[in-house]
C-alpha cells in the first residue's frame, strides 16, 4: 500500500488470529483471551475493541444489505435473483442464508461486546489501567452492541437481550424480549457511550458524536413507535412520558438536540462531492461517524469487503471481481432520474454515457465510460475499481473500502424529520437549511438544476432519504418506522396501490419489472423504452400485516407481517423458546 488510508486497520490486522464465535452466541471460542494474562495496558484493551469494527460485521455488510434493500423495493428482482425476489415479495423462509447470516453476524457483535463490557474492562481496571481510558473502551463496545440491537429490532422486532453469553450457554432456552425493551436497552448503552467516548480518536474509531448520532436514530424510532400509541404504560411510566403522545414529543426534541450537538461540534462535516464518499482514498473521511472497517490490500476472510462484485464487469476491476447481478429497481432508478441530482446519481448507479476518471485507470482509455446496451442499470456505490484505481487497496475479493453505517447527511435529515414531528410539513428555518444542505450537495455537478425547498413534507423527506442512502440499509428501516403510525400508507406502497389514488406518485413498487434505461440510445423521453404503468397484466404484491389485537409479532399463525423476518430455523431448533411470546426485560 502506498498510503495508510486509515489507522484502525493496524489494530484489526493484529487481531487476524483472534478469531471469533461462528454461531449464534457460541461462547466456547478458544481465542477468548485469558483475563489474568492480558489487558495489562490500554493498547491491549483497544486492540480488543478494534476487533469490533471489522470481523463481527462481515456478513452484515452483504446479507443484511440485500435483505433491507430488497424489502424496500430498491433492487430489481426476477426468477434468477435467488433470495432477493422472495425477500422483496415478503415470502422469506427461515432457512435462507441471508437471514441466518445477518442474525449470526449481529449476535456475534453483541457477544464480543459483552465480553469486553463484562470481563476485559474490569480486568484492565484491576490491572491498573486508567479508569477513564478503560471506560472509553467499554463505551466503544456499548456503541457496537446498541447498533446491533437497532438492526435486530428493525428486522425481527422482538429479540433476546443477552447480557452474559456464559449464562446463556447454561440456559439457552430464551424467549425474545419485547421490542420496546430492546429499544430501551440500546438507548441506555448509547447514553453511556455518549458520556464516556472521546471527543476525537484515531481515525475510524467512534466518538461522542458517533454515539449522539446513533442515539438520535434510536430516539427517532421510539418517537415513531409512540406516534402509533404502541408503548406500554410501563414503558411510558419508566420514561416519564405521561402518554405516548408526550413521549413522542420528548423524543423528537431529543433528536433535534443531539443532531445540533453533532453539527455544531465541528468534528464531522459533509464532503462537498457525494462521489468521493465511495473511494478508498477517502476512507474514514469527515462525513463518516461510524463505518465497518475492512482492511485494504488483504484477502483474509472476514476482514474484506466483496462489494466490487457489484461492478459492471470484471474488466472494470482489473479482473479482481465483477459481473455482479444486482441492479437498481425501476422505481429506484426512476427516482434518481426524476430527481435530477447528477452527483448523487453518478455516485449511486452506473448510467450509460457517464465517465468516471478515477475508475478504469488501468484501461487503455485511462478512465471508464458506462457503455450502452445494458437492459438494466448496475449499482455504482461501493464499486471502487481496480488495484491501480485504489492505490493498491483493492485486491481479489476485497474493495478495501470502509462501509459507512452512519453519515453526516443522516444527521441533517434526522434533524429535519424531528422538526417535522407529527406534522405533515414544516417551514422551520433550521430544518429547511439542513434539508437543503443535503440536496445542494446532491446537485453539485449540475447546480443550475438545484432549487431550494421552501417546505419539508413527510413524503419529500422520505424520498430524500431513499435517494441519499440507497444500498446503505437505511430505507427499509425508514419504511418500518413509518408503519408504526401510518400502516395503511406503507401497505399501499408495498402493494403498489398508492398510484390508484395518485397517478403521479413517486412511490410505486415495480421491483420485478424489467426495464431499459439508456440516454445514449433514447435521448428523448429520459431514456426509457417502456413504462410499467402500461402493463395491464401487472399483479401487485400481496403484503399484509396480520397482527390481531392482543397478539405479538411472532405468534403462531401470524405468518405474514412487515415488522419481522422469521427467526433462523437452526436457532429455533436450538432455542424453541424463540417462537414464544416476548417477555419483559428486567432493567433493575
Amino acid at each position: 500500500m502506498k498510503k495508510a488510508f486509515y489507522y484502525i486497520s493496524l489494530a484489526c490486522a493484529a487481531l487476524l488470529g483472534f478469531s471469533s464465535c461462528e454461531k449464534y452466541l457460541d461462547v466456547t471460542s478458544e481465542t477468548q483471551k485469558q483475563a489474568n494474562e492480558s489487558f495489562k495496558n490500554i493498547a491491549d484493551l483497544r486492540g480488543a475493541t478494534a476487533f469490533l469494527y471489522c470481523r463481527p460485521w462481515y456478513t452484515t455488510n452483504t446479507s443484511l444489505r440485500e435483505i433491507t434493500e430488497a424489502r424496500a423495493g430498491n433492487l430489481y428482482v426476477d426468477g434468477v435473483t435467488g433470495e432477493l425476489i422472495t425477500t422483496a415479495l415478503f415470502s422469506e423462509v427461515a432457512n435462507y442464508n441471508n437471514i441466518a447470516n445477518s442474525w449470526a453476524s449481529l449476535y456475534l457483535v453483541i457477544t464480543q461486546a459483552d465480553y469486553i463490557i463484562n470481563d476485559y474492562v474490569k480486568t484492565a481496571i484491576a490491572n491498573g489501567i486508567n479508569e477513564a481510558e478503560a471506560k472509553a473502551c467499554e463505551a466503544e463496545a456499548r456503541f457496537m452492541r446498541a447498533t446491533a440491537y437497532w438492526y435486530l429490532a428493525n428486522l425481527w422486532h422482538d429479540v433476546p437481550i443477552i447480557d452474559d453469553p456464559r449464562s446463556h450457554t447454561l440456559n439457552p432456552l430464551t424467549p425474545p424480549h419485547r421490542f420496546e425493551d430492546v429499544v430501551q436497552y440500546a438507548i441506555n448503552d448509547l447514553l453511556f457511550a455518549a458520556e464516556h467516548l472521546k471527543d476525537t480518536d484515531t481515525k475510524g474509531r467512534v466518538t461522542k458524536d458517533s454515539a449522539r448520532g446513533m442515539l438520535a436514530r434510536l430516539y427517532l424510532m421510539a418517537a415513531n413507535y409512540a406516534m402509533g400509541n404502541h408503548f406500554s404504560a410501563e414503558y411510558i411510566s419508566r420514561n416519564n412520558g405521561g402518554s405516548n403522545s408526550g413521549l413522542a414529543d420528548n423524543y423528537f426534541e431529543q433528536v433535534k438536540k443531539l443532531c445540533q450537538q453533532v453539527i455544531e461540534g465541528g468534528y464531522y462535516s459533509m464532503l462537498s462531492d457525494f462521489e468521493q464518499l465511495w473511494r478508498t482514498q477517502n476512507n474514514n473521511n469527515s462525513e463518516t461517524l461510524f463505518g465497518i472497517q475492512f482492511i485494504p490490500g488483504i484477502t483474509e476472510w472476514g476482514y474484506t469487503s466483496p462489494l466490487n462484485d457489484l461492478a459492471y464487469n470484471r474488466e472494470l476491476t482489473g479482473n479482481l471481481n465483477g459481473g455482479g447481478a444486482i441492479f437498481a429497481s425501476y422505481d429506484m432508478l426512476k427516482s434518481f432520474v426524476d430527481d435530477g441530482a447528477l452527483a448523487r446519481m453518478r455516485g449511486s448507479v452506473a448510467i450509460p454515457g457517464q465517465n468516471y476518471n478515477y475508475i478504469g485507470t488501468h484501461l487503455s482509455a485511462g478512465s471508464w465510460t458506462v457503455p450502452s446496451g445494458k437492459t438494466k442499470v448496475n449499482l455504482k456505490k461501493f464499486v471502487v475499481g481496480s488495484s491501480k484505481d485504489t492505490d493498491g487497496a483493492a485486491v481479489q475479493g476485497n474493495t478495501g473500502l470502509v462501509s459507512p453505517m452512519l453519515r453526516m447527511s443522516e444527521i441533517y435529515l434526522m434533524y429535519a424529520e424531528a422538526a417535522l414531528g407529527k406534522q405533515l410539513q414544516t417551514a422551520d428555518p433550521l430544518a429547511l437549511a439542513y434539508f437543503n444542505k443535503v440536496r445542494e450537495r446532491a446537485f453539485s455537478k449540475n447546480t443550475q438544476n438545484y432549487v431550494a425547498a421552501t417546505t419539508v413534507t413527510r413524503d419529500k423527506l422520505f424520498m430524500e432519504r431513499r435517494l441519499e442512502f440507497f444500498y446503505e440499509t437505511i430505507y427499509w428501516t425508514d419504511l418500518k418506522r413509518r408503519s408504526f403510525y401510518d400502516m395503511d400508507w406503507i401497505l399501499n406502497l408495498l402493494n403498489n396501490k398508492l398510484k390508484d389514488s395518485d397517478a403521479d406518485t413517486p412511490f410505486t413498487n415495480y421491483a420485478a419489472w424489467a426495464y431499459t434505461y439508456d440516454p445514449l440510445l433514447y435521448p428523448s423521453g429520459k431514456g426509457w423504452t417502456n413504462s410499467p404503468r402500461a402493463q395491464s397484466g401487472y399483479k401487485p404484491q400481496s403484503v399484509v400485516h396480520n397482527l390481531p389485537a392482543g397478539s405479538y409479532v411472532h405468534a403462531v399463525g401470524a405468518t405474514s407481517n412487515i415488522w419481522c423476518l422469521p427467526y433462523p430455523s437452526a436457532d429455533v431448533t436450538t432455542d424453541p423458546e424463540l417462537t414464544s411470546a416476548p417477555i419483559n426485560y428486567d432493567f433493575k
